[in-house]
């Protein structure tokens, strides 16, 4: 049998409502995905370490997702359901290479976080889309 070809994706309200739904599984609804050339190439929740006593300690979803990337990110964009915090900023630009950080704006992004991802990114975007229906929505669910 031979495999039909499906189109490439090349949407920001399709990767950033994937992020919003992968999210939702998260106690803090918090993901990121690794996008590149219209494909996803890595994901990753939010999530308490896997052995861990401490209360309230979650592993950002940023991290996940870049540890779990095998291979090169020159040409990706990552993907945020948030606004990135100056700690993983600096995780983010410890995996030099990304082309394009794009996040939804839950809170108004750090002066030092732009700094820095102006100086080792190409862009930071705040996404602009109209997805906030999706993001009020997914936060109301006791999930």
């Amino acid at each position: 049998m031979k495999r039909k070809n499906f189109p490439k994706i090349d949407s920001f309200d399709y990767w950033m409502g994937l992020a919003f739904v992968m999210g939702a599984k998260s106690p803090s609804r918090n993901a990121a995905l690794i996008v590149e050339n219209s494909l996803l190439v890595s994901c990753g929740i939010e999530t308490p370490p896997p052995v861990s006593d401490a209360q309230n300690v979650l592993i950002p979803a940023e991290v996940i997702a870049i540890l779990n990337c095998k291979k090169d990110l020159s040409n990706a964009s990552l993907y945020l359901t948030r606004t990135p915090d100056y700690n993983v900023a600096m995780m983010i630009i410890a995996k030099i290479g990304l082309r394009k950080v794009i996040y939804f704006p839950t809170e108004p992004l750090d002066s030092k976080v732009a700094e820095l991802f102006s100086g080792f990114f190409g862009e930071i975007d705040e996404y602009k889309g109209n997805l906030n229906w999706i993001y009020d929505y997914l936060n109301s669910l006791d999930l």
